[in-house]
């Protein structure tokens, strides 16, 4: 095998790689309707992307969502977990890309929906970190009625 020039090989910043799945997430969501690249690409853009905003103390979209859905449980009596939420929210997004031993394989339902909510949130972090949006972004919240 031929030895690899470190030098000379493109880097990236996490962010960098962040965007260019979500941007490829996107694309493959809108153009193709292949809903299980799109969902772990945008999954992937999303868990980067919010670990980068809570290096710098913000919160993240999916943070937000579990807490007000907890906040909405207390009001009506009920004591819902963070984790449960946590884990309902990221369901879709983990079984495309983790096997647990003594589960099945078979019949995953994969719906379009998720994968919409999932690059939501990757849209959403990134506008936390950087105030901007793409314009596959804006192509996404245009033609998904987002914006």
């Amino acid at each position: 095998m031929k030895s690899i020039a470190v030098g000379s090989v493109k880097k990236y910043t996490k962010q960098e790689i962040a965007e260019i799945q979500l941007e490829r997430a996107i694309r493959i969501f809108l153009d193709e309707q292949d809903l299980i690249s799109a969902i772990t690409l945008a999954g992937a853009a999303e868990e980067i992307l919010g670990e980068l905003l809570e290096r710098q103390g913000k919160t993240t979209a999916l943070t937000d969502i579990v807490n007000e859905c907890v906040t909405l449980g207390k009001t009506i009596g009920t004591d819902w977990k963070v984790g449960t939420f946590r884990q309902m929210m990221n369901f879709f997004r983990n079984e495309m890309k983790h096997h647990r031993k003594g589960e099945g394989l078979d019949n995953i339902p994969i719906p379009a929906e998720a994968v919409h909510e999932i690059i939501k949130r990757a849209a959403e972090n990134l506008w936390r970190l950087t105030g901007t949006q793409s314009d596959q972004v804006q192509r996404f919240n245009s033609q998904t009625g987002e914006a």
